[in-house]
């Protein structure tokens, strides 16, 4: 009787093959594997157990190998022909299937890299003796529906990130190792192991920005949203047609928040960057995103507030002003302020308040930042008022937490890497606003470090670059001064909150900064846009300069990231009230 043996064609790379043979061993003990192998210097390189057989040519096609087999493959003795896949197998394993099924009578098996055994069973049953499974509770597929899908049985991915809501919603970001093959409309998601009911969700199909994911084919990422429901879900199965699966499982409380609204922006920029693409599939993804986004920042900040507060120096009697500035990270730019504040004294008889927002170093990190704010009394001797969060805090929050806490007439929000020219300038600022109460916000001329025009006002138009967006500009930003015609105090439509000066009545009054902005972008024109339409005048003082270093305060990375989302936020609140007072200014101009 012929020794029993399973025939094995070597379709997969080496080093994954060896895997299989492996596996293939345990689930057929005491039989022989022949191996069709195309690569003559790995003919004596497996194990004693495993025979060669050599395969003349570059690609496994069914007449060449059948042809190359014949007269020498006893296939009455074959217990079973298994074809090993890869994840991204997509194009060519027909050719396998088509030479096992008519190699011999053997059940075919196909190995995926799970290591899941399915057989393939025959659409004709002309062959008999060996139709039932040796491999016990192998699923089964059948020859006539064999999709790629069910094919690769299961295809290979990752999940990158996931977050779930307080509404059980759930958000997936990862890809599929299908080539790109499947479209969205290919895919159904399921909850864990419930098989009956396809869960409420809307899939993506995008690029991935892991190069080495893109390299293997177009567009392999894949989003998922799913609908809020009754119960949490803690894993998602993608099945594509044909019955192939692919299991994702959720981790959302591995990814600190702050951080997770970076890496889903750049999620949504690939979504939308997508070749093709109509304009309304761009919005549904930008409505997709904005509402995951939004509730993610809504729990970021939930429950910030002051955790710790000290005084450095003399508590001001009565100050007029009190000056905001949040500190995020960015601890060697506060030397540079208290030494331009040392030279000022009528700063230095005012509030100043630093609020720490940059906590997630725990105890060490907060025990750095109280040492070098003492050090930096010690050699400075500029009276502030330090505020510590509960935790990390964005812009808007920390302006929001010091305002409120603050005790002077007028608030100056100031950032950390703004420095004044020359003293004087806060209390120019304050007798600007004095000196009409028709204007509700005074900002200032802002310098680049080479004396180049940083802000001189915020304004805006349609950008076609970005799918015609309103977004802000900075009018006269890199010029030399001297090209600007504004030399004075100038009604402008908006300036920047790295520098900008208002009664504290009227700030908490209007809401203050709104919060539903991310990170620090588009909350100073969307504060200036609710003075406006309150009433008020908006003005520079161009007699006073300041430098900026724009963005050392601030990534510019992240700030990338999420700007499409805080430009939509903003154009979807402001964009009529911005084309009314666009159209009553070209009256006025005629």
């Amino acid at each position: 009787m012929p020794n029993p043996f399973i025939f094995v064609p070597r379709c997969v790379p080496l080093d994954l093959f060896e895997q299989y043979l492996k596996v293939m061993s345990s689930k057929f003990p005491k039989r022989r594997i022949v191996v069709f192998e195309s690569n003559p210097a790995n003919l004596k390189r497996y194990d004693s157990n495993v025979s060669t057989l050599p395969y003349q040519g570059k690609r496994f096609l069914s007449e060449q190998m059948l042809t190359q087999v014949a007269g020498t493959v006893d296939w009455s003795a074959c217990a079973a022909i298994l074809i090993p896949l890869t994840g991204n197998t997509t194009r060519g394993f027909e050719q396998l299937v088509q030479f096992a099924d008519q190699a011999g009578s053997a059940p075919i098996y196909l190995v995926t890299p799970d290591y899941t055994f399915t057989q393939l069973v025959r659409s004709k049953q002309s062959r008999a003796g060996k139709a039932d499974s040796a491999v016990a509770g192998a699923p089964k597929v059948t020859l006539d529906t064999l999709s790629d899908s069910a094919l690769l049985g299961k295809i290979s991915g990752r999940l990158d990130r996931s977050y779930v809501g307080s509404d059980n919603s759930v958000y997936a970001f990862g890809w599929l190792d299908d080539g790109g093959q499947f479209a969205p409309g290919d895919l159904l998601v399921f909850a864990n192991e419930d098989d009956k009911r396809p869960l409420p969700a809307v899939i993506l199909r995008c690029t991935h920005p892991d190069p080495a994911v893109s390299i293997r084919g177009e567009n392999l990422g894949v989003a998922i949203f799913v609908r809020p429901g009754k119960k949490p879900v803690s894993a998602l199965r993608v099945r594509y047609p044909g019955g192939g699966e692919t299991s994702f499982a959720l981790e959302p409380k591995s990814q600190k928040l702050e951080n997770l609204l970076a890496d889903i922006a750049s999620d949504a920029s690939s979504c939308r960057g997508q070749r093709d693409l109509s304009a309304a599939g761009r919005s549904e993804i930008d409505g997709l995103y904005s509402g995951l986004m939004e509730d993610i920042n809504a729990r970021l900040i939930e429950g910030i507030t002051v955790a710790e507060e000290f005084q450095l120096g003399p508590v001001p009697r009565d100050p007029s002003i009190s000056v905001v500035i949040p500190i995020h990270k960015s601890y060697e730019l506060i030397r540079h302020q208290f030494a331009h504040f040392a030279a000022d004294d009528f700063l230095k008889r005012q509030e100043i308040i630093f609020l720490l927002t940059s906590v997630s170093g725990g105890a060490e990190e907060i025990a750095m930042f109280k040492y070098r704010m003492r050090l930096l009394y010690m050699l400075y001797a500029v009276p502030c008022r330090v505020l510590i969060a509960n935790k990390n805090a964005s812009y808007s929050v920390a302006n929001n937490l010091a305002a409120a806490a603050s005790r002077g007439r007028y608030l100056m929000l100031l950032n950390s890497d703004v420095f004044p020219k020359s003293p004087g300038w806060l209390q120019k600022m304050m007798a600007t606003l004095q000196s009409d109460p028709t204007i509700g916000i005074v900002g200032a001329r802002l310098l680049y470090p080479d004396g180049s025009i940083q802000h001189v006002s915020l304004d805006w138009r349609r950008e076609p670059a970005f799918d015609n967006l309103l977004v802000n500009i900075h009018p006269y930003k890199g010029m030399h001064p001297s090209l600007v015609p504004e030399k004075g105090v100038a009604e402008v439509r908006a300036v920047t909150g790295a520098c900008m000066l208002i009664r504290r009545e009227e700030y908490m009054r209007l809401g203050m900064l709104d919060t539903g902005f991310i990170r620090g972008d588009y909350e100073d024109s969307d504060f200036c846009l609710r003075v406006s339409a309150a009433g008020y005048r908006i003005v520079c003082d161009n007699t006073v300069e300041l430098y900026h270093l724009e963005g050392a305060s601030y990534k510019g990375e992240a700030r990338r990231l999420l700007w499409h989302y805080n430009t939509k936020r903003q154009e979807k609140r402001w964009a009529a009230f911005i084309s009314k007072t666009e159209e009553s200014q070209a009256e006025v101009n005629v």
